[in-house]
This record gives C-alpha cells, sequence and structure tokens, in this order.
C-alpha cells in the first residue's frame, strides 16, 4: 500500500472525496484556511514556535560545528551514507534502524536462525517509521528523501508537544511560567533528540496530547493520542497507568485531588461539577481512552 506516492495520494484524494459526500455542509475548501490561520495565530503556537526556532537550529548548528573543528576519534567515524557530512549528521546510532524500517525496500526482517547477540529491527515500534515512509514517499522516495523525512517528522512533532505541553501548563500556571516551561524543556541537555530521528519527539507529542484530552475528557482524541503512544515505544503502555488515574480521579477523596483551574471554573457553574463526572455511563469510554496506550503496544 505505501510502496508509491502516487498511491498515497490517490488514497488522500479518494478520503477527501467520501468526505466531501457526507460532509457537504462543511467543505474543507472553506473551513480548513480558516481553522488553520487561527491556529498559527494562537498564543499557544507562537510560544512552541518561538521556542523551536530558538534551539533546534542552534542545536543543529553546534553539531556540526563540532564535526568540522574536532572531527572524530581516531579510527572511530560514524556511519556514513553520504559524501557530505551536513547530510551524514543525523545518522547517528539507532537512526539507521528506523530509516531502515522506513524503506519499503528493506521494512521488518527477523532473522530466525541468528544467535542471541544478533541485532534485529523488530524490536522498533511502527508508528515513527511508518509516518517517515509516508513523508518520504512524497519526497519522491529517493534516498535523501528519507533522511529529510525522519528529520521533518521529529521536528514537526517536537512543534506539535511543545503547544500542547503549553496548554498544559497554562492550565495549572501562568502564561508566563508556561513560555518558561516550554524553554527549560527545549534547552535540557538531552533535548537534542527532539531533534534527531528518533522516537522521543513522537512519544512527548502522543503523551502530552493524551494528557490535555484526558483532562478535558475527550476520550476519543485521548485514545487516538494514546494508541500512538503506544505504537511508538515498547514502554509506551506505561502510559495507561497516569490515564487511568486522572480516568478514577472524580472518585477519589477530594483531599488528594488538588483542584486545577478547570476544576475551580467548573465549580463556578462554566462546566460539568465534579460530582456529575462520577457518573458510572462516562466511565467505560474513558476506561478505553486511557486502556488505548496498552492495546498499541500489544499490536
Amino acid at each position: 500500500m505505501m510502496t508509491s506516492p502516487y498511491r498515497l495520494l490517490a488514497w488522500a484524494a479518494a478520503i477527501a472525496l467520501v468526505r466531501s459526500v457526507f460532509a457537504r455542509q462543511q467543505p474543507m475548501y472553506r473551513h480548513l484556511p480558516s481553522a488553520i490561520s487561527r491556529s498559527v495565530r494562537s498564543t499557544p503556537f507562537r510560544a512552541a514556535a518561538a521556542t523551536w526556532v530558538g534551539t533546534r537550529p542552534a542545536i543543529f548548528f553546534v553539531g556540526y560545528l563540532a564535526i568540522v573543528v574536532i572531527g572524530y576519534a581516531p579510527k572511530a567515524p560514524p556511519y556514513r551514507d553520504f559524501d557530505n557530512e551536513l547530510l551524514n549528521l543525523p545518522l547517528r546510532w539507532d537512526t539507521g534502524w528506523y530509516l531502515q524500517i522506513a524503506d519499503p525496500n528493506h521494512g521488518y526482517v527477523y532473522e530466525r536462525r541468528a544467535g542471541a547477540e544478533y541485532q534485529q529491527n523488530i524490536v522498533f515500534f511502527p508508528a515513527f517509521p511508518i509516518a517517515v515512509r509516508v513523508v518520504a514517499l512524497l519526497l519522491g522516495g529517493h534516498k535523501g528523501a528519507y533522511l529529510l523525512a525522519g528529520t521533518l517528522v521529529t521536528l514537526a512533532a517536537f512543534l506539535g508537544a511543545l503547544v500542547y505541553l503549553f496548554m498544559l501548563a497554562r492550565d495549572e500556571l501562568s502564561d508566563d511560567q508556561a513560555h518558561t516551561a516550554l524553554w527549560m524543556l527545549a534547552a535540557y541537555p538531552f533535548a537534542f533528540f527532539y531533534g534527531a530521528i528518533y522516537t522521543e519527539s513522537f512519544f512527548l507529542l502522543g503523551t502530552t496530547a493524551a494528557f490535555y484530552h484526558s483532562r478535558r475528557r475527550e476520550w476519543v482524541r485521548a485514545g487516538a493520542w494514546g494508541l500512538l503512544v503506544g505504537l511508538t515505544r515498547p514502554n509506551g503502555f506505561l502510559l495507561s497507568v497516569p490515564l487511568a488515574v486522572l480516568v478514577i480521579s472524580p472518585w477519589l477523596p477530594a483531599a488528594l485531588v488538588r483542584a486545577r483551574r478547570a476544576d475551580r471554573s467548573d465549580e463556578a457553574g462554566s462546566g460539568p461539577r465534579r460530582a456529575d463526572r462520577r457518573s458510572p455511563a462516562a466511565l467505560l469510554p474513558s476506561l478505553a481512552a486511557a486502556a488505548m496506550p496498552g492495546v498499541g503496544m500489544l499490536i
């Protein structure tokens, strides 16, 4: 299915056609541009974009500067796939495994006769490589397209994660403190992985989004993001535990649950009261959403 960009474009056109048939009153060409414009002008996106622009290029520059000024240890050059050191810069450690899986000509391979010391790519979960494959095919499917696609997917996921993190922090803190939270995350020493062709950005995006929608009792969205987390990394199923705690929090004693801004506004009359959220009818969909990271891991 995903071995050609033309098939992807054909599927996209078919989905758009079906959608237009069943939702004629809201054509995408009318509301989508305005929705994108509102999102780009919003405070969360602008805060995330400022943090993203202020940190990601600097990290790439420092990495490239280290190569051209300091160089590598004697007899220890890293894996190279291009003649240009700038293009080789993202090719570090597990990046080769993800790009290998994303390549339709390779994908997942399991060597049954291999020994225990033999490394195999089946230990890497599929969500991130699939996203890289889709973008790479749309970029032409050549060797450089997979490297570019991996970088674009990683950076886009990190930008989305910053947006969700800002909205989460703003629920608990002030806008200024939410801005500070973004810069502290992006400037953390190991935050360079959020620009590498790794799953960290994908995992962070799914986690922050799942928490954000769960706290607003938007269970379908929370479950979808939780499923993505479970399909991204083996330990993603652990996200089900804190999500389940959020689900049962209305049943916990009030002394154990700290009131948030949203909860206080609910009590003031702008939303459902905490006691109203104890409905058994709402328990099943909320628990199903909380279980989605585990379901993704099992898949």
